[in-house]
């Protein structure tokens, strides 16, 4: 799987990195490891998994400072549309031009 992430993703990986993560899976993957037994061999692994792990987390929660910047900034700007928006409908909305409940407007003569 980091091998695919690696090459759809365009290594972000360093080589330090790739270095370390394909010893210690070239180590939990070994002959040797098989010889000692399960639990060995799972210490191994888990050694690789919690490795790749967090060199991936390194990796993949970066938040660059100018795009958190930037979003924000268009988060402000949509909110900022929305209450400017609002403001214009309520100002055009006039509560008293309700229907009046008129008499002559129904075509009664008014005296009951």
């Amino acid at each position: 799987y980091l091998q695919e992430y690696a090459r759809a993703a365009g290594n972000p990986f360093t080589t330090a990195d790739r270095t370390i993560l394909k010893e210690l899976y070239t180590t939990a993957t070994s002959a040797d490891v098989a010889n000692v037994g399960d639990t060995e061999a799972a210490d191994k692994f888990a050694q690789f998994l919690s490795k790749a792990a967090e060199i991936a987390r390194a990796q993949w929660v970066q938040f660059g400072a100018f795009n958190m910047a930037l979003g924000l900034g268009l988060l402000g700007a949509a909110l900022l549309l929305h209450v400017v928006v609002l403001w214009v409908c309520c100002l055009n909305t006039n509560p008293t031009t309700s229907v009046v409940n008129d008499s002559s407007s129904r075509g009664g003569s008014g005296g009951g």
